[in-house]
């Protein structure tokens, strides 16, 4: 099954998003892993309340989106490719969408130090990416699961010759303009021009794995909430701009209005 749209996330901008869309008519899909940075929150200045915790917020959300009969999923999403259509991958399976909205939030996850300075000199974080670099030669491989899975998966599209180092032995990584090499904690080395790592991803680097731009750490878009690539829509705190529920609400409904519009004019 194809779904017209898929939000990912199920905050304040991904929810105002999806109900505009299946309000439409179109067939909607919401993925979603938490409840984000509402978590934590006590929010007081949004309409119709004076104050509610974010966590209930949250849970009033997801309530909202099985009342308008719209598929929501509890997942993690680990990578999502360009076919006929987008293939989102993700913990519980595969899903395929002709739409994409990403709306997971602010940027959460983080490239441990140790690897930064060869990020795009032999250090990857995207199998698709670097993969074809590498086709039919050895890659070295290491993370946590269910990423690193995911990971060995798609690298096996290019290659069979696939070693995988246990990420909590790495200690550091040596070579001059590129990687050449792994420093494990027994004080061994590894020679290897090349690490693919499969860590969690934040919403900027799931999205720049995809080819969507990013700029100072958030996703670029334009005024009806569209990404560089077609088909594919940013909102809430995933973008630039006020980490506000009412700023993201906005968000949600300009992309739901710009999809509907697209759409309209395809057809």
């Amino acid at each position: 099954m194809t779904y017209d749209v898929t939000v990912i996330g199920a905050g304040p901008a991904g929810v105002t998003c999806a109900i505009y869309l299946k309000r439409a008519g179109l067939n909607v899909l919401t993925l979603y892993k938490d409840s984000g940075s509402l978590k934590y929150a006590t929010i007081e200045n949004f309409y119709s309340y004076n104050s509610i915790n974010g966590e209930e917020l949250f849970n009033k959300g997801l309530d909202q989106l099985k009342e308008n009969s719209i598929d929501v999923i509890n997942t993690e999403v680990l990578a999502i490719q360009q076919e006929l259509d987008y293939k989102i991958m993700t913990t519980t399976g595969d899903f395929y969408s002709k739409y994409l909205v990403i709306a997971t939030g602010l940027n959460k996850g983080v490239i441990p130090k140790k690897y930064q300075d060869y990020l795009g000199s032999g250090v990857s974080t995207c199998a698709f990416c670097d993969g074809p670099f590498y086709r039919k030669k050895t890659v070295w491989v290491t993370g946590k699961e269910p990423y690193l899975s995911q990971m060995k998966t798609e690298l096996n599209y290019f290659t069979k010759d696939i070693i995988e180092i246990d990420e909590s032995t790495i200690v550091s990584l040596y070579g001059n303009e590129r990687i050449e090499g792994i420093n494990l904690s027994n004080g061994d080395k590894v020679d290897a021009n090349n690490l693919f790592i499969a860590l969690p991803l934040s919403a900027s680097s799931l999205s720049s794995n995809l080819g969507v731009m990013i700029d100072g750490g958030n996703i670029k878009v334009d005024e009806s909430m569209r990404t560089n690539l077609k088909r594919v829509y940013a909102v809430g705190d995933a973008v630039k701009g006020k980490r506000q529920i009412s700023k993201a609400v906005y968000d949600g409904m300009t992309a739901g209005y710009s999809i509907i519009e697209e759409l309209k004019q395809d057809k």
